[in-house]
């Protein structure tokens, strides 16, 4: 068969005649190597150029997740907590999470009261000596720690008198209460006053708390606040959960 006169049509270029290495990037049109083009699963780690991928290139994901790892080494995202709450370990071979703050124990707040009333009574029934000191807790959950501090003095008579905790109109001291005054002695006694309880009022409203003092029966003895100078003081802290 003659070929004079015509042109051999040339076989299909493949990659056995090219030779390795001598194609470059210049040859290449633009976007000329397209997605359907790469092998899946062929892009190694070492293709990739260092801080090369930013925020923006990253799948998205949920509002308030971190990204941490499993016990097998992979990523896995820590589920976003609630207000307030903070990241915990779990210690090696478990995901952190969120959790309630562990503060419990701590001082939430303070308050602070210092009078020199002057209250007098022989009642056989706890009467409110007007000494007080007031406090918002901050959780319902939080304990409220209550010191007191004082003198009286005794007026009349040879009985005793009792002193009582209050939270509003409700005695939180059960039995005779917290202070007993010895009857004895002198009526211009002095008579040093302390005592401290730790309460649960289990609300953050406002809580009041108040001194209350009786005789221990009516007309026996009177007490009274010693003079103008002499401070009855009241403390008030709460302690978080």
């Amino acid at each position: 068969m003659s070929y004079i006169g015509k042109t051999p049509t040339p076989s299909p270029l493949t990659s056995s005649d090219i030779a390795d290495g001598i194609i470059i990037t210049d040859k290449l049109a633009n976007n000329a190597v397209v997605t359907s083009k790469i092998t899946d699963a062929t892009i190694a780690e070492a293709d990739i150029a260092n801080d090369a991928i930013t925020l923006a290139k990253m799948a998205s994901g949920t509002d308030g997740n971190i990204i941490s790892y499993d016990t097998s080494g992979n990523p896995v995202a820590v589920a976003t907590g609630s207000s307030g709450q903070v990241l915990t370990s779990a210690g090696a071979g478990a995901v952190p999470s969120f959790q309630a703050s562990a503060v419990g124990g701590k001082i939430g707040q303070a308050t602070f009261s210092d009078q020199t009333i002057q209250f007098n009574t022989n009642s056989g029934s706890y009467v409110d000596t007007g000494i007080k000191v007031a406090i918002t807790p901050s959780a319902s959950n939080s304990k409220v720690a209550v010191w007191f501090a004082g003198q009286f003095n005794k007026r009349t008579g040879t009985g005793n008198a009792m002193a009582t905790l209050y939270r509003g109109s409700q005695q939180v001291v059960g039995g005779r209460g917290l202070i007993q005054f010895d009857g004895q002695g002198s009526n211009s006694t002095l008579i040093p006053a302390g005592f401290s309880y730790l309460d649960s009022p289990s609300t953050t409203s406002e809580v009041e708390y108040k001194l209350f003092l009786k005789v221990e029966s009516a007309g026996e003895v009177a007490y009274s606040a010693y003079d103008p100078n002499s401070h009855s003081s009241f403390l008030a802290m709460e302690v978080l959960a």
